[in-house]
């Protein structure tokens, strides 16, 4: 959870049944039987598989799914990923989906090896983690059933070089979410970074898992574009500090943290060690229903207006947007998971928000450069109304 101010500073969320569906999976228009293709080598090699994939969500009027695909090299010969393909079982002469080794440079996760080393190579007993954006047009063309087309690179003794095309990881595609949920904060205008926390794994009692994959981080705008004014560095002067936090949806409070004192803004030091009882900074974990968490961070120490074990009603205040835990600036990381025991230990899950007008998007780029100014030009804005749908990107909405 590592929200930094130089963008990726600050790149940085009514409930229907919330989530009885959260851990089926789709089972309609499934091909059975469907044998992956394997014949580089006498026997397979790589061995690659999707722990989780929960259910998929709305967004651009696309189907969009996050998930990770875990790739292990059980052998001693070294191979270097040049491309990822994503099948429909059903279709599979070409592919829905392609990640270049330009996505997968940035996307391809290697814990525990050097970062100035190839991280694209995956050598014997080594293995990665592909962090997977998958948006599909339409509903009449969304496959049952898809497969994954890993294609490696090996360098022989001789120098000379080959390529191996190798498919794993069959996957059922999900259904959509039917988790509606209301705004965690006051109508106005809001930027926000969403999938920058896809990544941000977690081991929980020897299991990892990605509480944080469908985690949004959110920043409020003044009527000028503003979200600071004068000097940076006192919370007070931004724009979404001491914003009331509300309830997504009727819920009952699970846990809570409270006394973490705050940081000051942009300073990039942290006023408390970081550790995964402090990293959060204060903050509240509602059960909204069907083992559902939504969970709420970086709140005003002090500021928690309920306790563990209180009820609350949709819209309820709960809490002040705050600047502690790992945070550079005022902002409020929401996000769901499946329940869990321990805190971040669940499964982040998607959900929509009943209404809310898309007013912009940037580029990543475009979004560095614009929170280096404190201020977002509010003019050229292009207004589109989105229902039951999750902001996906970087951009504003307005509530």
């Amino acid at each position: 959870m590592k929200y930094t101010i130089l963008f990726i500073i600050l790149l940085f969320i009514g409930c229907n049944d919330p989530s009885k569906e959260q851990t089926k999976r789709h089972q309609d228009d499934t091909v059975a039987g469907y044998t992956l293709t394997n014949d580089s080598f006498p026997v397979e090699i790589i061995e690659a598989f999707v722990p989780f994939t929960g259910t998929s969500f709305t967004a651009d009027n696309k189907r969009n799914l996050f998930y990770e695909l875990t790739v292990l090299n059980n052998r001693r010969i070294p191979f270097t990923l040049q491309k990822l393909e994503i099948y429909d079982t059903k279709k599979p002469e070409a592919p829905i989906a392609e990640f270049d080794t330009d996505y997968l440079s940035v996307n391809f996760q290697r814990h525990g090896i050097d970062r100035d080393s190839n991280t694209l190579e995956l050598k014997g007993n080594q293995f990665g983690v592909v962090n997977i954006w998958l948006s599909l047009d339409g509903s009449d063309t969304i496959p049952g059933q898809v497969f994954h087309k890993l294609i490696f690179e090996r360098t022989k003794s001789n120098g000379e070089t080959t390529i191996h095309p190798m498919e794993v990881a069959l996957m059922d595609i999900p259904p959509p979410t039917e988790i509606t949920l209301a705004a965690p904060f006051k109508k106005g205008k809001w930027m926000y970074g969403a999938a920058i926390h896809q990544g941000s794994r977690q081991i929980t009692e020897g299991k990892t898992s990605y509480p944080q994959r469908y985690a949004i981080d959110w920043l409020m705008l003044d009527e000028e574009g503003a979200f600071v004014k004068d000097e940076k560095a006192k919370n007070e002067n931004w724009t979404s500090y001491g914003v009331e936090l509300l309830a997504v949806a009727d819920g009952t409070v699970v846990d809570v943290k409270d006394g973490i004192i705050e940081n000051i803004p942009v300073s990039g030091k942290m006023a408390v060690t970081m550790t995964r009882q402090t990293i959060a900074g204060n903050y509240i974990v509602l059960d909204i229903g069907n083992d559902v968490y939504a969970f709420y961070a970086h709140l005003i120490p002090n500021s928690l207006r309920v306790k563990k074990g209180d009820t609350v009603k949709q819209g309820q205040v709960i809490g002040l947007l705050g600047n502690s835990g790992n945070s550079d600036a005022p902002h409020l990381h929401f996000h769901l998971e499946t329940k869990s025991k321990i805190t971040l230990g669940g499964e982040g899950i998607p959900y929509h928000f009943k209404e809310f007008s898309q007013l912009k998007k940037f580029t990543n780029e475009e979004f560095e450069s614009l929170l280096e100014l404190s201020k977002i030009p509010l003019d050229n804005l292009n207004p589109s109304k989105r229902l039951n749908e999750l902001p996906i990107g970087t951009g504003i909405v307005e509530f």
